[in-house]
């Protein structure tokens, strides 16, 4: 399914090492996500 409407994509390469309050920061940013409403919050492994 496609988004209607605009769309904008945000890409983040982050570290091993960080965190935010002793916490992955890739979940900080998908907490943050999910609370704003956005549509999905992929993170991918290298």
């Amino acid at each position: 399914m496609r988004p209607s409407g605009r769309a904008l994509r945000l890409t983040g390469y982050l570290g091993e090492g960080d965190t935010r309050h002793l916490r992955p920061l890739y979940r900080e940013i998908v907490r943050w996500a999910r609370e704003a409403g956005l549509a999905g919050a992929p993170v991918r492994g290298s």
